[in-house]
């Protein structure tokens, strides 16, 4: 309930933007190890998330940057692309010219194309699909064979009440923890909302914190090809908000993104007298990242423009699972979700996909259902996930 308050306030007031609080004052002085601005003509250097930084600012050693100071600065990207000012630098009205010239430079190198992988080591957009990738399946009242329900139980609509997941995390080195889930509504028997959030922290020397909230309005069918086989389908709309704070972002930064998917999942009861199921899913995602230009203040604006001009995000999803149901109301499941970004300039290969196993264990009392599971991310350049789950929902 804090991250969807943050994030409801941030948005009704403006508040998730890119503003730096002074802008290139905060900027500069984070990449110090000690917070300082240093304005006494030297380089200094540091890392900002994927960049390398090299500064100078030839100033009165005051620790201020002032408005007739020159800065040098140039940036490197770990694709190795370098973005420089000119030796002698640039006065502060200057650099916010240069800045506009160069912001899909910039963005990539400090963020890659994925800015919230670049915190944190997960695609916001990722989120949104494992979200609905793990929606329940449709119910199924009106199907005339019987036998998945005979052998399966019956399948109502839902109302997940917890869903949660409380993650280790260790991305390019640095450790953070993770908490999310998912708050999920069906209207009807084939309509529905989703409500997924994310908050993570962590322990890097800015002290990252980010937080991310997606709304997803869906639309699912199911129907049978066979007796034992049946194909559930689902289409979802997405509207979505990351909001992240840090010493580089004193006063807050973030986006706001859109987009749309779909996902077919075919279920084969492999052996129906001891509840023994396979199904695999293959779904696609588009989505796109916005900033409204008047939410930034006029020295960062070059970010608002670098974010809005990324390409839209194009993503495959592969999933496969295999469950039984032990008793009657004791179900139990174990699978693989493989989640593939297409190419986009600025993303590591190694960074582009995911793998990501999950085992877990059901158990329904009368309309209630809890769960508890366990998973890990594999497949990932210098990321690795941990996490514990837990969930409780409602049928009706």
């Amino acid at each position: 309930m804090v991250l969807i308050k943050r994030l409801l306030l941030g948005v009704s007031f403006g508040l998730v933007s890119i503003a730096m609080g002074s802008g290139w004052q905060d900027f500069l002085s984070a990449i110090a190890e000690n917070q300082v601005l240093q304005d006494d003509g030297q380089l200094h250097q540091g890392e900002v998330y994927n960049a390398s930084i090299t500064y100078r600012v030839d100033g009165n050693n005051d620790h201020k940057l002032g408005s007739d100071e020159k800065v040098y600065l140039k940036v490197v990207g770990p694709d190795g692309r370098t973005i420089e000012t000119p030796q002698g630098g640039y006065t502060k009205s200057q650099l916010i010219d240069w800045a506009k010239g160069h912001s899909n430079d910039l963005l990539i190198a400090i963020f890659g194309a994925e800015p919230a992988q670049g915190i944190t080591g997960t695609p916001s957009s990722t989120d949104t699909a494992l979200t609905m990738v793990n929606l329940p399946n449709p119910p199924h009242r009106k199907r005339k064979v019987s036998l998945f329900r005979e052998k399966l139980g019956k399948e109502y609509n839902s109302f997940i009440v917890l869903n949660s997941e409380n993650s280790l995390l260790v991305n390019e080195g640095q450790t953070g923890r993770s908490t999310a889930g998912v708050l999920q509504k069906d209207i009807g028997d084939n309509f529905g909302i989703a409500i997924g959030y994310r908050q993570t922290k962590m322990g890097d020397r800015f002290n990252s914190k980010s937080y991310f909230l997606n709304l997803s309005p869906y639309f699912r069918y199911s129907f049978d090809v066979e007796e034992q086989l049946r194909i559930d389908s689902h289409l979802w709309i997405s509207g979505s908000a990351l909001y992240t704070k840090s010493k580089l972002f004193p006063d807050g930064a973030g986006y706001l993104q859109y987009g749309f998917g779909g996902l077919l999942k075919p279920t084969y009861l492999l052996y129906p007298d001891a509840g023994l199921y396979w199904n695999m899913g293959v779904g696609f995602q588009w989505s796109k990242k916005y900033i409204p230009k008047s939410w930034v203040p006029e020295e960062m604006k070059f970010v608002a423009e670098a974010v809005n001009n990324l390409p839209a995000d194009k993503m495959v999803i592969l999933s496969t699972a295999i469950g039984v149901s032990f008793t009657s109301n004791i179900k139990g499941e174990t699978g693989t979700i493989y989640a593939h970004h297409l190419k986009i300039e600025g993303v590591d290969r190694g960074r582009n996909s995911a793998l990501y196993h999950y085992a877990k264990l059901n158990a329904t009392f009368g309309r209630w259902e809890a769960g508890i599971g366990y998973k890990y991310v594999t497949r990932v350049t210098n990321y690795r996930e941990r996490a514990y789950m837990l969930s409780l929902r409602y049928n009706f």
